[in-house]
Parts: C-alpha cells; sequence; structure tokens
C-alpha cells in the first residue's frame, strides 16, 4: 500500500482520534495521581498528634517568682515536627489574661527568647507568665499547633486536684 493512496481526510480524523484518547487517558492519569497523593498526604496527617502533661510550678532559684510561672510539657508523636503557634490563657471568668512564654526562662522565670513559634520534635517544655506578674492559680490553656486539628486546650486548678483528692479519700472511709 502506497502512502499516497491513502486519503488525507482519513489520516486526519484517525490522528484526531489519537489525540483524544491521548488526552483522556492524561486526564485519568492526573486524577489517579491527585487522588493518590491526597491518600499519602492522609495518611501522613493520621498521627499527627501532641500529648500534653502535667502543668505545674517550676522550681525557680527565686521562691517568690514561682507561683507566677507555669510550666507545661507537650510530646509530639508525630512523626512530622510540629510548631507551636501560640498560647491563650483565661481566668475563672474567662477573660484573656495576656501572657508571655518561650521554651526557656530566666532565674525569675521569665520567658526569654522567642514567643511565636517553637518546634516539637519529640518534646519541649513550655514556660508561660502573665505580662502582669500575678500568680497563676486557675488558667484555661489553648495551646495552637501546626497540626491541623484545633487547639489543644488543658485546664490548671490545683485547687480542684486537692478537693478530687480528698473526696475520693473520705468516699473510701
Amino acid at each position: 500500500m502506497c502512502i499516497d493512496s491513502i486519503d488525507p481526510k482519513w489520516l486526519q480524523a484517525v490522528a484526531t482520534s489519537l489525540s483524544a484518547i491521548a488526552a483522556i487517558c492524561a486526564a485519568a492519569a492526573a486524577v489517579f495521581n491527585f487522588r493518590l497523593a491526597k491518600s499519602i498526604q492522609n495518611d501522613a496527617k493520621a498521627d499527627e498528634l501532641l500529648v500534653l502533661g502535667e502543668i505545674s510550678h517550676p522550681e525557680l532559684k527565686t521562691r517568690q517568682h514561682t507561683l507566677s510561672v507555669v510550666q507545661i510539657s507537650i510530646f509530639n508523636k508525630s512523626k512530622r515536627k510540629a510548631y507551636i503557634s501560640g498560647i491563650t490563657f483565661s481566668g475563672q471568668d474567662g477573660k484573656p489574661i495576656e501572657v508571655k512564654w518561650s521554651d526557656e526562662i530566666d532565674d525569675c522565670g521569665n520567658p526569654v527568647g522567642r514567643s511565636n513559634r517553637i518546634g516539637i520534635v519529640d518534646t519541649v517544655t513550655i514556660y508561660a507568665r502573665p505580662i502582669d506578674g500575678r500568680d497563676v492559680d486557675y488558667a484555661r490553656i489553648e495551646i495552637s499547633h501546626s497540626f491541623p486539628k484545633s487547639p489543644e486546650v488543658i485546664v490548671f486548678d490545683p485547687y480542684a486536684e486537692f478537693v478530687d483528692a480528698f473526696v475520693s479519700d473520705r468516699s473510701k472511709s
């Protein structure tokens, strides 16, 4: 068969059909790649977990400052690095308390260094102190982080622990 004997319109129709089939295959591959990437991303995010430890007052060289500082241990159970991006304190009345926070403090309990973004690979201890230096005897603490879940919330109320222990001891008798 000679190439000169083939109708040019037929060749054009075949070429158009092959182009359309190639475009459909490319679109199907793009959809498959998107779904695969989304699945991999969801699997990577499935293990995103921060665990908050007990809140306590740290031991400081200047004891009179101890009650105005709280420390929180935060454990990253993810394979990815997490970032703490904000800490919000609220008092018993629900009003916000302005605090300075960091992963380091000086001898008087003043947070030192950065206070806007702290990375966590395994564990970190965060220190927070009200700007006005008042003692912290109750606080509702929200910790904002880089994982896409809502902020972690923890309540510091040492008197509630005492009352719970007292009530449980009385119920045993």
